[in-house]
């Protein structure tokens, strides 16, 4: 919803590391950490917490998002599992940040990652950041993909209705 810059959806080359397989065909008892990343996860809310229930409480769930469509309900939904170890956002604008509900610092350990030039500026307008949750990235060319690394497996999201969320 952001088109990211370094969003890796739209680079073939990371794409075919992963195998597509539907929800019920993971066993996520053979995984230690689950990124859950997008496009943007929280198009789809209830899809993101139809994968949190499938996840055993024991393994380690990292949510990777630009934080736009996260809400107070969402961040109070999400707090009910405790296997969620880390919320990484993507930073883009001030208005992003002021948007996001303060619940979130308080349920999680949130990084946000912005990009290097923007660093200082950021910090200082938002006290919600600080030297150890920013994360400073910066643009590089296209890198090449590690292909030998084993394949990796991503979850078809149903865009289909997208019923109210449930806690």
């Amino acid at each position: 919803n952001m088109s990211c810059y370094y969003c890796c959806n739209e680079k073939e080359k990371f794409n075919s590391l992963f195998v597509r397989k539907k929800l019920s065909e993971i066993d996520f008892s053979d995984y230690r950490n689950v990124c859950l990343s997008g496009g943007e996860i929280f198009l789809y809310p209830q899809s993101v917490m139809d994968v949190l229930k499938q996840i055993p409480k024991n393994v380690n769930v990292y949510l990777y998002t630009n934080g736009t469509l996260i809400t107070r309900d969402i961040a109070y939904a999400l707090a009910y599992y405790k296997n969620i170890k880390g919320i990484n956002i993507g930073v883009h604008n001030h208005i992003q940040l002021n948007k996001l509900p303060n619940e979130l610092d308080h349920f999680f350990d949130v990084r946000y990652d912005i990009e290097d030039k923007n660093v200082e500026q950021y910090m200082a307008k938002h006290e919600r950041l600080n030297e150890k949750n920013v994360k400073a990235w910066s643009r590089l060319k296209d890198k090449p993909v590690d292909t030998s690394r084993p394949a990796l497996t991503r979850i078809q999201p149903v865009p289909a209705r997208n019923p109210p969320m449930t806690g």
